[in-house]
């Protein structure tokens, strides 16, 4: 699960992820900060944030009940909110075409991405996703899902993530949004890693 915030006073993006437990009747309970993956240190958001969690309720039926679960919670430049690559710059997207990546997001730190002209591979903890890669514009680009790496998200392949290129920090990163199934919208930094 991810939560995502634009918030003034950052420069790229930061994380606070919570693991909390959801008692028989749907109540949250023992809410603590995982600390390895949290970045930002502005214990008034973190204070929000963990008392928030603290207060939601679920239906006592829920599937979630008598189990604990993580959250990550990002918080994101303001500036990006709205950002979008001018077709002045494409040219400079071109090296973003191929080669080794990571993700700057804490969540996937383990992640290696390889981008080839035709494919992408990522791999975490030796699981394998492989997606058909195709740039519509310099700043876009479609993955569909060929290969997944876990039995329960076979219900993906053939799916597609759509991807927007929003800015470019430097000639090895770029923030991107993306956007699966009209529904899970994600917002992060990936860096080419040669």
């Amino acid at each position: 699960m991810t939560t995502e915030f634009y918030v003034e006073g950052i420069d790229d993006i930061k994380y606070l992820t919570l693991n909390f437990c959801i008692d028989n009747n749907g109540k949250t309970t023992n809410v603590k900060i995982i600390a390895d993956k949290t970045t930002i240190q502005d214990s008034s958001i973190i204070n929000q944030i963990v008392n928030y969690r603290k207060g939601i309720e679920y239906y006592p039926d829920t599937k979630l009940k008598n189990n604990c679960h993580d959250q990550t919670f990002s918080f994101i430049s303001k500036e990006f909110e709205k950002s979008s690559i001018a077709e002045s710059d494409f040219y400079k997207l071109e090296n973003f075409k191929n080669g080794n990546y990571k993700y700057y997001d804490i969540n996937y730190k383990n992640t290696l991405i390889t981008r080839t002209e035709n494919f992408q591979i990522e791999e975490t903890n030796g699981e394998v996703y492989k997606y058909k890669i195709e740039w519509p514009k310099p700043n876009q680009y479609v993955l569909t899902y060929l290969e997944v790496g876990k039995k329960e998200h076979e219900y993906l392949i053939g799916e597609k993530i759509y991807v927007e290129i929003i800015k470019q920090i430097d000639y090895q990163t770029y923030v991107y949004r993306s956007n699966l199934l009209d529904q899970t919208i994600i917002t992060g930094i990936i860096i080419k890693d040669n």
